[in-house]
């Protein structure tokens, strides 16, 4: 099985929709499971970030049941399963009195609020992916890149995982959209230098075909085109997407993982 660990309902198809086509054209078993898939709350005192989001979403107070359909239409292009979990997105929130904790764009990228109870939640989480004991696994955590608070905490959530299952195959993928950005990347692996982890850089040359499926799917999350392609179109979707994988295969399309190799 290979399963993919994804913070929100599209990362994983953002970052490796490529990579999960080719293997489920493979014969492959592929689980997308995504953390952040729990219905939002209701919220009589949301932040200007939830209105702007959710108006921008079009799916009404509750736009999470929209975004699980999303996910399963675009998982179900590629070839994937979806598990989606009941954990609640960073903006929707609270601490202890009650206060949504990431009101902002600089809280949803800075670091972990220290009243933010998730990564606990997740650590206690009993994970049941339906495989067999001795089930050969691979799993597919987000480097963190760009530094969303709810990527870092399903980046340590699958370290934890890796650690509680010392047979699962382990790679972490590139944070896409967010790698767009000059240095990011870099940015991300540091987190990993400075937990004296060496990570060793993998790059899949894909197909055109392959390319074409990833954007395909990744169209499917209709709700979520405003927020990354200001064009809000799909013409401009497949470009950035094309772009950037072209980047990471150096002129040639492609995606990146990185392995531990120690």
């Amino acid at each position: 099985m290979h399963l993919f660990l994804s913070p929100h309902l599209d990362d994983a198809v953002l970052s490796c929709g490529a990579m999960i086509k080719r293997l489920a054209a493979n014969g492959q078993d592929v689980l997308i499971m995504t953390v952040t898939a729990g219905d939002a709350p209701e919220l009589p005192n949301a932040t200007p970030i939830v209105h702007d989001l959710h108006q921008r979403w079009g799916l009404g107070a509750n736009p999470v049941p929209g975004r699980r359909r999303e996910d399963s239409a675009a998982a179900q292009l590629l070839g994937a399963r979806v598990l989606h979990l009941p954990f609640l997105d960073c903006i929707y929130r609270r601490d202890a009195a009650g206060h949504l904790m990431y009101s902002t764009d600089q809280a949803i990228f800075g670091d972990i609020d220290e009243d933010d109870g998730q990564a606990n939640a997740l650590a206690q989480y009993k994970l049941d992916i339906g495989a067999a004991p001795d089930a050969e696994i691979t799993l597919y955590i987000p480097l963190g890149v760009g530094h969303h608070v709810d990527h870092q905490i399903a980046r340590a959530w699958g370290l934890k995982l890796r650690a509680t299952h010392p047979r699962w195959q382990v790679r972490f993928y590139e944070d896409y959209p967010y790698c767009r950005v000059d240095g990011a990347t870099e940015r991300a692996l540091e987190y990993f230098m400075w937990n004296e982890m060496r990570l060793e850089m993998q790059i899949l040359w894909v197909s055109e075909a392959e390319v074409a499926a990833k954007i395909d799917a990744i169209a499917c999350y209709a709700s979520q085109i405003s927020t990354f392609w200001h064009e809000n179109n799909r013409e401009s979707l497949a470009a950035d997407v094309r772009a950037t994988m072209l980047r990471a295969g150096q002129q040639v399309l492609a995606e990146r993982l990185w392995v531990m190799t120690d």
